[in-house]
């Protein structure tokens, strides 16, 4: 009898034990579910960003083309096809942006050049000012100069070409600038120090639309163009040859960089010397630069 009593309570618990093992199953397919649609996500985001980056690149090249066009004789045609392929490529560029999450649309990597490459994602304020000349701002850092952001219009008399101005893809206001040579400008922009109202470090933002993309920083102080600082996609800076102090390379392509440089430490200025004069000297078109200011130490 004892036996015959046994036996259903074996049979329940093989019943249990057979629920247990099915649900099990069914919360490791609903895991395996849910990691292959993460994993989904992330791919068709990388996708995105890469197809915003060609949508860029193309943007650029219409956009130059319509310059060419306006300064030279062209039909009525050209100027509307062209004008026709811009407005195309903006409306791909807004759809594919808008399938991106929005902690993506729009980020920077924050690096330091005296330390190991080491990127940390941080997001960019969407409503920022938008000047045409030099303005002061008070930071936690100190005086912040504004020299360039938005547009340069009359404000420097720029030598060896001017940067081009796109509006393709901006850290702020209406436009940023891709250099076409040796661009550079001089203008006294301050004393460089570590006084209150000194000028201690650069900072502005880069972007690279391609991994061959170089780009040499320039600073002059006392009418001496000495201090040099390169960036480049690349492993090896191969940009303008002259002598640097430095340089960043390995860039990330299709990401804001916020470059900050300390004018006496990085660059090799001395306290008392006057900063007169700025170059943003690149030719391979693969870069923009954004939102060039001065900072104090106080």
């Amino acid at each position: 009898m004892k036996q015959n009593e046994e036996k259903p309570k074996r049979n329940v618990l093989v019943m249990l034990g057979g629920i247990v093992g099915i649900v099990t199953i069914i919360g490791l397919l609903i895991t395996a579910l849910q990691l292959w649609q993460s994993l989904a996500d992330s791919e068709s985001q990388e996708q995105t960003q890469s197809t915003l980056i060609a949508i860029s690149e193309q943007q650029l090249v219409a956009q130059q083309t319509l310059v060419v066009l306006q300064q030279n004789p062209s039909s009525p045609q050209e100027l509307a096809n062209i004008k026709a392929t811009i407005a195309a490529l903006e409306n791909e560029r807004l759809f594919a942006q808008a399938t991106l999450k929005p902690d993506l649309v729009v980020h920077t990597v924050t690096i330091e050049p005296t330390t190991t490459f080491s990127p940390t994602v941080i997001f960019i304020p969407t409503e920022t000012p938008s000047p045409t000349h030099i303005i002061t701002v008070t930071t936690e850092l100190g005086e912040e100069k504004v020299v360039l952001a938005n547009n340069y219009d009359n404000t420097y008399t720029w030598e060896q070409g001017s940067p081009y101005t796109t509006t393709q893809i901006i850290y702020e206001g209406d436009v940023a600038f891709i250099p076409t040579g040796n661009n550079h400008f001089s203008k006294e922009l301050g004393l460089i120090g570590y006084e209150q109202g000194e000028v201690r470090y650069i900072t502005f933002k880069l972007y690279l639309l391609k991994q061959d993309a170089a780009l040499l920083l320039q600073v002059a102080t006392d009418n001496n163009w000495e201090h040099r600082w390169g960036f480049d996609g690349r492993p090896t800076f191969q940009g303008y040859g002259w002598a640097r102090k430095g340089q960043i390379v390995n860039l990330p392509v299709g990401q804001w960089v916020d470059v900050k440089l300390d004018l006496i430490n990085d660059l090799g200025a001395k306290p008392g010397q006057i900063l007169n004069g700025l170059a943003f000297s690149g030719n391979d078109g693969n870069l923009i630069f954004d939102r060039v200011t001065l900072v104090s130490d106080h």
